[in-house]
């Protein structure tokens, strides 16, 4: 059963950008090649690149026959099984995740991850990305067979699975990510909680990522901070080695954990044709003076809070000859201005309220 947020299954040259899912997966049933596999947006990925995608959905994945093959079952935030390699990046999970098993004679392994469930292939390398994401959620996996081990659960990443008769090969790389909140399993990991289940060569690079020490980690992969650091500024710097990914949770959307500075938002980038709009003082208490703005030919300038929400609106015809937004109303943070012009393009620019 492949039940993703938004898609079952994507396959070679997919790409999945900007998106975001709300509703609650629930998938019940049997498995079959690691087959049931909810995920907040791909269920199963083969070959697929995830960018500036998000869920807060509850994903909760049901065992209750082993099927045609015995096999796997995994949980993700993001993608549930990747099946070829796959590449996610500024990607995050705040949906609760719970894999579970009522079949009651179940043996295989079961894997839960707060962006990805598991990795999974039949006789090909495979190669795993997941770069400036994060997971602040719940996880959970509970079978029967606790006193095997089978159930892994990590804070980013859940296990890899392969074939007994397949000298496979998985290569796992996590870069500037971190997970917080409680884990529940057999097997735990602060991001990673397997990285080979078959006995096959596995790899796993993981490099400045953390996690919260709510979490009992069983591995050395990534470092336990405590909640407090996890939610101040020196731990916002210490994410941002590779330029200004993170920010401060200002408006605790996020349980004060980091959000993105920028994710992206609505192909921004890619529809730009005009001039950046540059906004001051920047910092900014109140008005917003805007340049790079032709009055008559903008329909709207949009304010965007950084988890997507549209918080105002101010129409073209609205705007003064020098272009000025009141932002004084608006709760310390940061922004996301986006003009529209009538030509179709857009073009944007960050401000920090204060």
């Amino acid at each position: 059963l492949s039940c993703g947020g938004l898609f079952g299954n994507l396959y070679i040259g997919s790409s999945v950008k900007n998106c975001h899912n709300y509703g609650d997966v629930y998938c019940r049933g049997a498995v079959y090649y690691g087959s049931l596999s909810p995920a907040g947006i791909v269920s199963r990925a083969e070959g697929c690149d995830i960018l500036g995608c998000s869920n807060s959905g509850n994903i909760t994945g049901i065992i209750s026959d082993f099927g045609i093959f015995e096999s796997g079952a995994a949980t993700g935030g993001i993608v549930g099984v990747a099946r070829g390699d796959c590449n996610i990046e500024k990607c995050s999970n705040t949906g609760t995740l719970l894999t579970r098993d009522t079949f009651g004679q179940y043996d295989q392994a079961s894997a839960c991850g707060g962006i990805l469930g598991s990795s999974f292939t039949l006789q090909y390398t495979t190669n795993i990305i997941i770069k400036n994401c994060y997971c602040v959620a719940n996880i959970s996996t509970i079978t029967n067979y606790a006193d095997k081990k089978f159930n892994y659960a990590g804070g980013i990443f859940g296990a890899t699975y392969g074939y007994w008769n397949e000298p496979v090969q998985h290569n796992i790389t996590i870069e500037n990510c971190y997970a917080a909140g409680t884990i529940t399993a057999d097997t735990i990991g602060g991001i990673i909680a397997h990285e080979g289940w078959i006995i096959y060569p596995r790899s796993a690079i993981v490099s400045n990522s953390y996690y919260s020490n709510t979490i009992e980690s069983w591995n050395e992969y990534g470092e336990s901070l405590s909640d407090d650091y996890m939610k101040s500024a020196e731990f916002v710097n210490v994410l941002n080695t590779d330029g200004i990914m993170f920010t401060l949770d200002e408006n605790n959307i996020n349980n004060g954990y980091p959000v993105f500075a920028e994710r992206d938002l609505f192909d921004v980038k890619d529809n730009v044709v005009d001039n950046e709009i540059t906004a001051y003082p920047n910092p900014t208490s109140g008005l917003v003076f805007i340049n790079s703005v032709d009055k008559t030919n903008c329909n709207a300038i949009d304010i965007y809070a950084l988890d997507g929400r549209l918080i105002a609106t101010h129409p073209g015809i609205a705007l003064q000859d020098n272009v000025i937004i009141d932002m004084s109303n608006l709760p310390n943070g940061v922004y996301l201005l986006k003009a529209s012009f009538v030509d179709g393009s857009k073009a944007a620019t960050r401000i920090v309220k204060q």
